[in-house]
């Protein structure tokens, strides 16, 4: 995730369709994630903000998790 956080940054404004980025989140650890998936999180997170104006939407898929 980390090394993909630039993903959206060379799309061409122009001609590029709107983004809708479907239930995206690191899987390091179990049951829940650990520091360095976080991580990864959150640099995937700033690419979508930075690029807001193409990722409209993202649904971040570990939302309802089941730890017990």
């Amino acid at each position: 995730m980390e090394e993909d956080a630039a993903k959206y940054d060379s799309y061409n404004r122009a001609t590029s369709p709107k983004i809708f980025v479907g239930e995206w989140a690191a899987r390091e650890g179990a049951p829940t994630t650990n520091l360095n998936a976080t991580l990864g999180d959150a640099a995937w997170m700033t690419g979508m903000k930075r690029n807001s104006d193409l990722v409209e939407r993202s649904c971040y898929a570990p939302l309802f998790v089941n730890v017990n």
